[in-house]
């Protein structure tokens, strides 16, 4: 299976060494040619992380490295996904998966990312999958994948507290309880 990871940012990179590991088929595409020629030549991404890499992690500038992939990893901010997705329609000549690793909104319409990477792939996705969670990039490089107990204990007083207070600024917004509705 060929991957294509878009974005050599901190996500992109650490995402695209653990696919490395796994033996796939990935390249990473990232306009910084600072940024590809340290991936290619020195084994780093040294502007996000002190560790070297998989050296058989190679990067590219070159955007057409897209077109023989059957999974594209979108690992770019939130403010480039509707462009990034615009240059995938028009240099895919098939439809792909798609991974999603930004969170957000989208910053114009305020849509859910997913919808919004539907409404901009059109016939060019074969599916969409948000990979979202509680992992750090820098845990990931270094192949320090967080295991449950771990996560509840770390995040678990935070996921409650942020909840108590979204349902509380509800409350006061709207003068009464929520009425919660899960789909």
């Amino acid at each position: 299976m060929k991957i294509r990871v878009i974005g050599t940012g901190s996500w992109g990179t650490a995402l695209a060494q653990v696919l490395c590991d796994n033996g796939e088929d990935v390249i990473l595409y990232g306009v910084s040619k600072d940024e590809v020629d340290d991936i290619n030549n020195n084994h780093r991404n040294s502007k996000y992380f002190d560790t070297l890499i998989n050296p058989k992690l190679k990067a590219n500038n070159d955007f057409n490295i897209v077109r023989d992939a059957d999974v594209v990893l979108l690992g770019v901010p939130v403010m480039a996904i509707e462009s990034v997705c615009h240059q995938l329609e028009e240099t895919l000549d098939h439809p792909v998966l798609l991974i999603n690793v930004a969170k957000g909104f989208h910053p114009v319409t305020k849509e859910r990312l997913s919808v919004a990477i539907r409404s901009f792939m059109n016939d060019k996705l074969l599916d969409l999958v948000s990979l979202i969670g509680p992992s750090h990039a820098e845990e990931v490089i270094l192949r320090k994948m967080m295991n449950l107990p771990e996560l509840f204990r770390r995040y678990l007083p935070m996921i409650i507290s942020g909840f108590t207070q979204i349902m509380m600024w509800l409350e006061l917004k709207l003068q009464q309880p929520p009425k919660m509705s899960w789909q």
